[in-house]
């Protein structure tokens, strides 16, 4: 546990965006502790409130728009 702050101090964008995005795919990967872990040092001033907060969101939207594409083109239509 005390390797996880430094590790995050150093590759924490990374980290958010690729667990986000992971969790929304669908991988039994939950996203809450990151984020959770992202906002408490963006409180601390490590990281901007903002980045970690627009990452997030284009992680989730991009993983969204994959599963959008592959319902469009494999799913069926009623």
């Amino acid at each position: 546990m005390h390797g996880v702050i430094p590790f995050l101090l150093r590759h924490g964008y990374w980290v958010l965006v690729v667990n986000v995005f992971a969790e929304q795919v669908g991988l039994p990967i939950p996203a809450f502790p990151v984020l959770l872990a992202m906002g408490a040092l963006a409180g601390m001033g490590e990281f901007s409130i903002w980045s970690t907060f627009v990452l997030a969101i284009c992680a989730a939207l991009a993983s969204d728009i994959i599963w959008y594409r592959l319902g469009r083109k494999r799913g069926h239509s009623f």
